[in-house]
């Protein structure tokens, strides 16, 4: 998301990103910026207030994650926010972005319940290695269902249940 004089990577990014916008709204949908997330307080700000402003630029929606995160992390230590890698998320921080989204494209949080994702999840010891294929490294098959506790959807669905911004 920089602007570096050089036109490096992060620059062309947002370009790209400009660009996909204005083709979602050519074709009469609303584009939506899903944020990223960072456990250290000053990047976490700087994401958002740089996440906010593509999003600005590109007509879209802009969905927060970071400080949603860095204040689930806090309240609920023992939560599956990322896998064993320290990077990828995990099942909560899924549920997290996942809680945002539907509260972004349906106007209000989603109604807190016990529910079961019938489809392949890694759990939070999954570690992988770089840009290997999953397919190749050595990594226990992953969960073919993950049930996720009512109370559990309940403590995510609170702290993501700050509005989108739209722009």
């Amino acid at each position: 998301f920089s602007n570096d004089a050089e036109g490096g990577e992060a620059c062309k990014s947002s370009k790209a990103h400009i660009e996909l916008g204005r083709v979602v709204l050519a074709h009469g949908a609303k584009p939506i910026v899903l944020g990223t997330y960072q456990s250290l307080e000053s990047a976490s700000q700087a994401i958002e207030m740089k996440e906010s402003a593509l999003a600005k630029q590109m007509g879209a929606i802009y969905i927060p994650v970071s400080e949603d995160f860095r204040l689930s992390q806090a309240l609920f230590p023992d939560n599956a926010w990322l896998h064993a890698d320290k990077m990828h998320p995990g099942p909560d921080l899924v549920l997290l972005e996942a809680a945002r989204l539907y509260s972004a494209i349906f106007g209000s949080p989603p109604t807190p319940h016990e529910f079961k994702v019938a489809a392949p999840m890694f759990g939070p010891s999954a570690h992988f290695v770089g840009s290997i294929l999953a397919s190749t490294q050595d990594v226990a098959a992953p969960a073919t269902q993950y049930t996720y506790a009512e109370q559990r959807v309940t403590d995510i669905v609170n702290i993501g249940a700050r509005p989108a911004a739209s722009h």
